[in-house]
């Protein structure tokens, strides 16, 4: 009875929380229901409106033509599973052209990877690849639903999500992939893409050493000085503190490739120096609420979220005024700030010696490089390097690659998704 009498509220608020319906019954109705009973209304409600669980699986392929006919040039994989004389489903994977064409002409080539668990009726993965847009933030790739994280499941995404973003050739070498490491991936990756730039994500890294005991805030402190260092000198010398003062924590670090926890090591190629895999986690954040949902209500929740968010961001950028992106004026103004606490001396007009109270860096602005190397990493002037512009009066902004512009923000977001009616 109450799914039938509250069914006009699920239709307009589907995500509609069993806290917030209880509290809605009690004020309608004047009546009083444990959780337990909420769920099951809101669970009848939603089949009513959407169909059950395994009604939604019959609808797929149905699903899948009308997503390719919506939105050409997309990739829309549905694979299913022989049992006996029926088929069942197994995976799917999709990858909108829109978001294809403005990761390859508006994102830096780096992405993360990371899958988390269904919540619903059948159990299974949403595994995804996450980009970084001009502005620093979440650029969702492309996504999937497997039947659990493991090497072959991995494979299957990987080699799509290859395809996808042409990573073949000289081109993957210059392209990176951080993740968690999770079961089977790093040998996935390995194997689909084997020339690819690998990070870990360090938070993970410095999780199993506290899971192995070595819980000291020290080695806390020294683990992501380490990580943040972005000279090789500097890092050696935190390396040696940690080798004498916790040598077992040492040894597990050494044995995981420095290329891919330390900024000392990073490629410049990247333009991007993220010790975490934030921007996996922001993606799984973002879609929570659908985690409980049916196939059809969850895949066709998580089109509208892409959906909404590329025009939101066409209508928000169509209000910049100024070259870089609101994110990296901002981080310009920080940077600034801190490099004007040091004292810049120029040897001419473009070379200078940035000194601080306990470091001094070389400064060339016509190589846009610093000694430091986060200029290189980024793309961005360090603060020594602000500091060096700001001495002569220069506009920082003209020293801030591309990558950064609302131009290229603009081409990110340039194509629009088709909405799916079934």
């Amino acid at each position: 009875w109450l799914a039938q009498e509250f069914i006009k509220l699920f239709r307009l608020q589907p995500n509609f929380k069993a806290r917030d319906f209880r509290r809605q019954i009690k004020y309608s109705i004047g009546c009083t229901i444990s959780m337990k009973a909420a769920y099951r209304a809101m669970s009848r409600a939603l089949e009513i409106i959407s169909g059950s669980d395994d009604d939604q699986y019959n609808y797929m392929w149905r699903y899948c033509d009308q997503l390719r006919l919506s939105n050409p040039g997309s990739t829309v994989i549905l694979k299913l599973q022989d049992d006996g004389p029926n088929k069942r489903f197994q995976r799917f994977y999709c990858c909108f052209s829109a978001i294809k064409h403005g990761f390859k002409v508006g994102c830096r080539p780096l992405f993360g990877i990371d899958g988390c668990f269904l919540k619903g009726k059948y159990e299974g993965q949403i595994v995804a690849a996450v980009g970084m847009d001009a502005n620093n933030n979440i650029y969702p790739i492309a996504y999937g639903l497997v039947e659990r994280e493991n090497q072959e499941t991995w494979e299957w995404f990987l080699d799509l999500l290859k395809s996808d973003l042409d990573l073949e050739g000289t081109h993957v070498r210059n392209c990176v992939c951080i993740s968690d490491r999770q079961k089977g991936l790093v040998p996935a990756v390995q194997h689909i893409l084997p020339a690819i730039q690998v990070r870990h994500c360090c938070r993970h890294i410095y999780a199993n050493i506290k899971g192995a005991g070595h819980k000291s805030m020290e080695l806390k402190q020294l683990f992501w000085k380490a990580a943040q260092c972005s000279r090789e000198e500097d890092f050696n010398t935190v390396m040696e503190k940690i080798k004498n003062q916790y040598p077992a924590a040492h040894s597990y670090l050494k044995k995981i490739d420095s290329t891919t926890w330390t900024r000392a090591f990073f490629s410049e190629n990247s333009r991007c120096d993220i010790l975490l895999n934030n921007i996996c986690e922001s993606f799984n954040h973002m879609i929570g609420e659908c985690r409980d949902m049916p196939i059809l209500c969850l895949l066709g929740y998580l089109q509208i979220v892409l959906t909404v968010r590329i025009q939101q961001n066409n209508e928000k950028s169509a209000k910049w005024n100024s070259r870089l992106c609101p994110r990296i004026m901002r981080l310009l103004v920080k940077l600034s700030d801190e490099g004007n606490k040091g004292t810049c001396i120029p040897s001419d007009e473009t070379q200078f010696t940035w000194v601080g109270s306990n470091e001094q860096h070389l400064v060339d602005l016509r190589r846009r490089d610093c000694s430091c190397r986060r200029w290189a990493l980024t793309g961005i002037p360090c603060k020594h390097a602000c500091a060096c512009i700001n001495y002569i009066e220069a506009n920082i902004e003209n020293f801030v690659e591309e990558w950064y512009t609302v131009a290229v923000y603009r081409l990110c977001y340039s194509k629009v998704l088709s909405a799916v009616i079934l």
